[in-house]
């Protein structure tokens, strides 16, 4: 009925005409006095047309905030294509009349559900994120963290309205351990856990596992100690090595080390980065290869079971100490490590004197200082001393002269008397003389005693026989010189590792007693020794047993009989199977003679070359066979003790072997250590 008058209105009835028109025609009036002298009277919205509601007894145009629904609206003032969306339990017609998107089949807007399948709520996507759905899993929407589970929220760049270009909606991002948020197992956020790193201390954690420091109590990380019982800060090994933060102490042998500086020896391997006994034996070729297999530190060093020194003896400052004893000779490796080590402290000099004279030991002769190398090889300056005749005491003023370079009265008789060549060979000349101990020359076939003279009137004996007869350090032609410690110019036929392992000698006295102080001990003592063999081969070259007990290294024997052992140096043992044969094939080195400590042994019949104080004990090796072995007496001079190649041939040079000078292809030597 409605619509019959409106059409009436506006087609049927032509006063009614300029009601229905946007301007004012041919009557020159405008829209707005158009509209208001020709509305459409009412007196209910029933009586307006769609899109109209009655206002004032006229109908005027319909609003969303009219208080009526009318127009397109699905319920009052929402719904519809131009209103807003309806609230929770309003009219509607399809979805998008609802502010929750969910239009229910009897036409009322149904509240807004975590399982509804639509985004909706407060949610971030399709039934997650908000505050009452569940978190959003990776990729889709979110506005926060909060929004996702255990997740970051950030821009994606992902295509998510597939128009090929790179989008900047935030999304749930994959986790990661640098996300910001706790996730993938994490026990703090991006700490902890199997994957993650581990977290800092007072963070979330588990297990010691998930702490920088190791160390996790009560769930939470604890702070590194060096008494946690935890390998942890710059630890080297458990609660020992390394610096800050713990600062724990150095590591004893055989923890893990990464620089000498984490070992209370002073010594980490160099290739094991294991602490070792002494700081010579971080080396492997002689630091690590002693033994009857190769394998043991050549720095081990056994209790000296019994040895008690006389109370109040300033040469053993025990304090509640215990008198160790090497169990191997020093290797020409361990010496190498030596020199190295003050070469690099000296500025790439190996100026061994300079060093001792700024470390000196409590134990130490200036005497001995004196003949130290201080240059490689031609610059070391010349060390010049005074032979005396009769020779005077020394005391250790560093004067050089006396009982360290004893003169014509000593040479003869100190000992006893000397076996041949006869004396007269060996007279010495009074008055200033001078050497020249460079690193070359300490290691060479240069000799230190000019005070010997070169012409004799005993023949057939050469030039110079009483300081070169049963040397054997040279390396010229026709030699067949055995000294052990390679250097370029040795003319040496066996590669430096090789060298390294074996037994050395050809050193001076004063440089092996350097070596054992910078090592951490000295050298051996003559009392030691001599209550280690319960006995001693010097001055005679055999041994007698004291105490009513033999002699524990007993007499020599014949030559080569399972022992590297001859009465001279001429010839080798090859009837014996050392670790490297001799090198038969030529004339300047024959240091095959000369084993690793530890090594030798009879190819067809074993001999244990080993010395105990008691039976089961580990014992020392190569005091039967090998080298000879320097000790030092109470008095500063030197002696030796034990058996080797040379035993009763280096016997003539007892006035040259008590002095810090000598040298010798017979003898080798041993430190002990106060543990």
């Amino acid at each position: 009925m409605r619509s019959t008058i409106i059409i009436l209105g506006c087609f049927s009835l032509a006063f009614l005409a300029p009601a229905c028109s946007s301007s004012g025609g041919s009557h020159g009036s405008t829209h707005s006095s158009t509209s208001s002298t020709n509305a459409t009277k009412c007196t209910s919205n029933a009586d307006c047309a769609l899109g109209m509601r009655c206002s004032g007894q006229q109908c005027v145009a319909a609003s969303c905030t009219d208080g009526v629904k009318n127009g397109a609206e699905t319920d009052i003032d929402c719904g519809g294509s131009l209103c807003p969306a309806c609230a929770d339990d309003q009219a509607c017609i399809e979805s998008t009349d609802c502010t929750s998107k969910h239009c229910g089949d009897d036409g009322v807007c149904i509240a807004p559900a975590p399982d509804d399948g639509i985004q909706n709520g407060d949610e971030t996507d399709i039934d997650c994120g908000g505050s009452i759905a569940p978190k959003c899993e990776e990729g889709q929407g979110c506005l926060s963290n909060d929004d996702c589970d255990a997740l970051a929220c950030g821009v994606g760049n992902t295509d998510v309205d597939n128009t090929d270009d790179v989008d900047t909606t935030t999304v749930c991002l994959p986790a990661s351990h640098d996300d910001g948020v706790k996730n993938l197992n994490e026990t703090d956020i991006d700490c902890g856990g199997p994957k993650a790193p581990p977290c800092t201390d007072g963070l979330i954690c588990v297990a010691g596992s998930d702490c920088a420091s190791k160390v996790c109590t009560a769930g939470i990380c604890q702070k590194a100690t060096s008494t946690d019982k935890v390998k942890n800060g710059t630890e080297t090994d458990i609660d020992c090595g390394g610096g800050a933060p713990t600062n724990a102490p150095r590591c004893d042998v055989g923890f893990g080390c990464a620089v000498d500086s984490d070992c209370t020896s002073n010594g980490c391997s160099l290739t094991m980065k294991k602490c070792v006994e002494a700081a010579s034996c971080k080396v492997q070729y002689g630091g690590q290869t002693c033994g009857p297999n190769g394998t043991e530190d050549c720095c081990r060093s056994l209790p000296v079971t019994g040895y008690a020194p006389p109370v109040g003896d300033p040469l053993y400052p025990l304090n509640g100490k215990t008198v160790y004893l090497d169990k191997y000779e020093i290797t020409a490796g361990r010496m190498r490590a030596f020199v190295d080590a003050v070469t690099a402290n000296r500025g790439g000099v190996p100026d061994i004197k300079s060093y001792m004279a700024a470390n000196r030991p409590a134990r130490w002769n200036l005497a001995w200082e004196a003949v130290l190398p201080s240059a490689y090889s031609g610059t070391q300056p010349g060390v010049t001393y005074e032979i005396r005749n009769p020779t005077p005491s020394q005391a250790n003023s560093g004067a050089l002269f006396g009982n360290l370079y004893p003169g014509a009265d000593v040479v003869p008789s100190q000992y006893g008397v000397w076996n041949t060549p006869s004396t007269g060979a060996y007279a010495v000349m009074n008055g200033p003389q001078t050497i020249y101990p460079s690193i070359v020359n300490t290691f060479g076939e240069q000799t230190f005693f000019p005070e010997y003279p070169l012409n004799y009137t005993i023949q057939p004996y050469p030039p110079d026989y009483a300081v070169s007869h049963n040397l054997n350090c040279a390396n010229n032609p026709g030699s067949y010189g055995f000294g052990t410690y390679w250097l370029a110019q040795s003319g040496k036929q066996f590669p430096q590792s090789e060298m390294d392992m074996r037994a050395l000698n050809c050193t001076t006295n004063a440089m092996f007693t350097a070596f054992c102080a910078w090592d951490g001990g000295q050298l051996v003592t003559e009392d030691v020794m001599t209550y280690v063999v319960n006995g001693t081969t010097w001055p005679s070259g055999s041994c007698a047993g004291i105490n009513g007990k033999a002699c524990r290294i007993g007499s020599a024997g014949g030559d080569c009989v399972g022992l590297n052992l001859k009465s001279d140096s001429i010839g080798a043992c090859l009837n014996l199977d050392p670790y490297y044969s001799p090198n038969t094939n030529n004339d300047m080195d024959d240091s095959g003679r000369i084993f690793p400590p530890g090594r030798l042994a009879d190819s067809k019949n074993p001999v244990i070359d080993i010395v105990q104080i008691n039976a089961g004990d580990e014992g020392w090796y190569d005091l039967k066979g090998n080298l000879m072995e320097l000790v030092v007496s109470k008095d500063d001079r030197f002696a030796y003790n034990g058996y080797g190649i040379g035993y009763s041939s280096i016997t003539n040079h007892r006035g040259q072997i008590i002095t810090a000078r000598f040298k010798e292809g017979s003898m080798g030597a041993r430190c002990m250590r106060l543990k």
